[in-house]
């Protein structure tokens, strides 16, 4: 039986989503087509005001932010490279018994790593004034990140939309900014997807600026960050041939973009150079393996039922996938 309190916040949280998703439509209908001058700064303030709502949300709908904790505190307070290692190395810490992925190493880039350092030692310090060591401190303080870079992407929106669609620049902002999936998934998750999608926005709106090696910069620092938006980088490419006119300046921004790409590449990995040595570390974490919440978990389910059916039961031959 769930408790009183359990269905209160849950049907709660179903009627804020509900207003969400109310508040987003009819802001959608009524400014379709059209141009607002000092737009940006009203839908900016109204996606502030709703953040604040989930900041102080006293649950997680995703454990993500508290191995991202884990992460920068193994590095920052222990000296290990989470690339390395696994939190089963930080079993001692307080931390340890709060997270689902203990035997993964870290699959993010170098950028989330130390940017989860810096936060954790900022915030530790934080705690230490304040005489507390609360692990929601540590949680609201990735929110209010993740919150902050939500905000970026908006402001961003707007200023790409204004240069290619400035018609649909108001409606298209909103749709981001008040969005219900991103608002739970950033402001209410400090899930670091947004970092990813702030560098990738950054990138954008500086190629459309004409500044080839501020976009490199961003593009690499997004795929530093989470390394899938290396599907991007061969679109860019082709992006960079179509644009110049002479086969020399195609090589030659080329070789601008591989350049920018590579400094940032060896400067942001210096600290866990240890993890190049196995260049496919990625691929053989645990994490790696699992097919939680995406296309390929659907596929997955849908085919075990009639493979379980035709071929033979077979006999397990080592450990799990997940422990």
């Amino acid at each position: 039986m769930l408790s009183a309190a359990v269905v209160f916040v849950s049907l709660l949280f179903i009627l804020m989503i509900g207003l969400f998703v109310w508040t987003l439509w009819g802001a959608l209908r009524d400014t379709c087509g059209r141009t607002i001058p000092g737009g940006r700064r009203q839908i900016l303030l109204f996606a502030l005001g709703a953040s604040l709502c989930l900041l102080l949300l006293p649950r997680l709908f995703s454990k993500d932010v508290l191995s991202y904790l884990v992460y920068g505190r193994a590095f920052g307070a222990y000296g290990l490279n989470p690339y390395t290692t696994n939190p089963l190395n930080v079993q001692f810490d307080y931390n340890f018994r709060l997270i689902d992925w203990h035997y993964a190493g870290s699959v993010y880039g170098p950028v989330w790593t130390l940017l989860c350092t810096a936060l954790y030692k900022v915030v530790d310090r934080v705690n230490a004034l304040l005489g507390t060591s609360s692990i929601w401190t540590y949680i609201v303080a990735f929110r209010a990140l993740a919150l902050a870079v939500h905000l970026g992407c908006a402001a961003l929106v707007w200023d790409i939309l204004g240069r290619l669609r400035p018609r649909e620049q108001v409606a298209g902002t909103i749709f981001y900014a008040w969005n219900p999936l991103t608002l739970i998934e950033f402001p209410g998750n400090g899930h670091n997807d947004v970092a990813l999608i702030f560098f990738l926005l950054a990138a954008i709106a500086a190629h459309l600026r004409g500044r080839g090696g501020l976009t490199a910069l961003f593009l690499a620092l997004s795929v530093l960050t989470k390394f899938i938006t290396l599907l991007v980088i061969p679109a860019y490419l082709v992006l960079l041939w179509w644009q110049r006119p002479t086969g020399r300046r195609r090589l030659l921004a080329w070789a601008k973009a591989g350049a920018v790409g590579l400094g940032t590449f060896l400067l942001l990995w210096a600290p866990f150079y240890e993890a190049l040595r196995d260049p496919l570390f990625l691929v053989r974490s645990s994490a790696a393996s699992q097919y939680d919440n995406s296309l390929l978990e659907l596929l997955y389910w849908g085919l075990r039922g009639p493979f379980a059916a035709v071929l033979p039961a077979g006999r397990a031959t080592g450990p799990p996938a997940c422990w």
